[in-house]
């Protein structure tokens, strides 16, 4: 490892040499610290050097994701024989310098590429996750690395400066027009419109957002500002591009600032847009699961690696209120008591299912055990037997009967809010 202007030299891929800029240890560190504090709230039966390990397990994950995204223009660049001058990673961004491609199609080809390997490493943490006994921190560190690819994959396939996206959009105008100055111009303008959306989101978001969505609308202004500047970045080097010919040494040496920027708008923000991007925050309304959730607690419903994992016994499930129930919520939280094919009945008490009591440890005492008293029901295919913990003030499978699993959101996994409630659910 040698030193040099742009950083530690840690050495050569495809052929160009990788830089971790002087402040990468301590971003490293800062990272590990950062997620350490969210992973302690996830999973917080974790050891503390278990959680250390995981969070920098996970620093060293997202840095490696990082430099695969940038790895997939340098191949781009390589194959198409334009020189690449180096890389630099940090766990925040990284930031490849390549000569400007020569024609449209070049640009559209390594404009792509960094986005198609972002996708291929979302895909494997998804299906790494999918596998993983969740409530682990293994579990959580993979959801938190496919969150981070799914944010990172969402802010390049915006089609606007500096975006790659907006690259692709420049590589389109400019084989429309003949002319690359165009295509920087009109990739501009689509990011400085972007800006203006997100800026426009952000304002509407804001009054209603309360603090648990106030950091959502943080990234939000925030992404909008870096389209702003990045598209007036490009338009202003835009009348010195010449009619299509190749220009050595921009690339992505222009958008090296932005682009730290940007990434470091999306490492911030996974841990606050993990809700939005991988499932959904519903707020509880009712006391019909107290103690386990109290009205005001907003959880988060995973509505991905449930569907490949399966909705088991026992899972808190977020479903859309079944016809004729008259209640003021859209959105119902219960827990799976019976799946197809079981027979459930309550009595003396106590949920027998398949002729077995079910243990109950989450079940709110105080209600008697007239809540108890359930006909022998045999729950039918496609449906779920659910009640509330809190049986004397539930509406459930008791009133509506077996819920269609079509009707499932996905399975509440943590509560998000307030934070001194702020854990994972079992």
């Amino acid at each position: 490892m040698t030193r040099s202007p742009h950083g530690l030299r840690l050495g050569r891929l495809l052929g160009v040499p990788i830089y971790l800029p002087l402040a990468g240890p301590a971003l490293l560190l800062v990272v590990t610290a950062s997620y350490a504090i969210l992973l302690t709230r996830l999973i917080p039966r974790a050891a503390p050097a278990a959680v250390l390990l995981a969070a920098g397990c996970f620093a060293v994950l997202l840095t490696g994701s990082l430099l695969a995204h940038d790895l997939g223009h340098v191949a781009a660049c390589r194959s198409l024989r334009l020189p690449v001058d180096r890389v630099v990673v940090s766990p925040l961004a990284t930031g490849s310098v390549h000569a400007e491609p020569g024609g449209p199609g070049p640009e559209c080809l390594v404009a792509v590429a960094g986005p198609l390997v972002t996708a291929g490493l979302l895909g494997l943490a998804a299906l790494c996750a999918a596998r993983t006994g969740s409530g682990t921190l293994p579990h959580a560190v993979l959801v938190l690395l496919a969150a981070a690819n799914v944010l990172l994959l969402l802010f390049h396939l915006l089609p606007g400066m500096p975006a790659d996206g907006g690259r692709v959009a420049r590589a389109a105008a400019w084989w429309l027009s003949g002319s690359r100055a165009t295509g920087t111009l009109v990739a501009a303008g689509l990011g400085r419109l972007l800006a203006m959306v997100a800026a426009l989101i952000a304002l509407m978001i804001a009054p209603a957002a309360g603090a648990a969505g106030l950091a959502g609308v943080a990234v939000t202004a925030g992404v909008a500002g870096l389209l702003w500047t990045g598209s007036a970045g490009s338009r202003d080097t835009a009348g010195g591009v010449g009619g299509g010919g190749p220009s050595p040494d921009k690339g992505h040496a222009g958008m090296g600032g932005r682009r730290w920027a940007g990434l470091l708008l999306v490492a911030a923000g996974v841990a606050t847009l993990v809700p939005a991007y991988v499932g959904q925050t519903y707020r509880v309304a009712s006391g019909s699961m107290r103690d386990t959730l109290r009205p005001g607690d907003r959880v988060l419903a995973d509505k991905v690696f449930y569907r490949a994992r399966g909705v088991h016994r026992g899972d808190l499930i977020v479903f859309r209120r079944p016809p004729g129930l008259e209640v003021p919520e859209r959105d119902l939280v219960k827990r799976v008591i019976g799946l197809p094919g079981d027979r459930i009945e309550g009595r003396d008490g106590r949920i027998l299912v398949n002729g077995r009591a079910l243990a109950e440890a989450y079940l709110q005492r105080d209600c008697g055990e007239g809540s108890g008293r359930i006909p022998a029901i045999t729950v039918p295919a496609g449906r779920l037997y659910v009640l509330g913990d809190n049986r004397c003030q539930s509406s459930d499978s008791r009133s509506f009967g077996p819920v269609d699993t079509h009707r499932v959101e996905g399975r509440a996994v943590l509560v998000v809010w307030p934070p001194s409630r702020a854990g994972t659910l079992s």
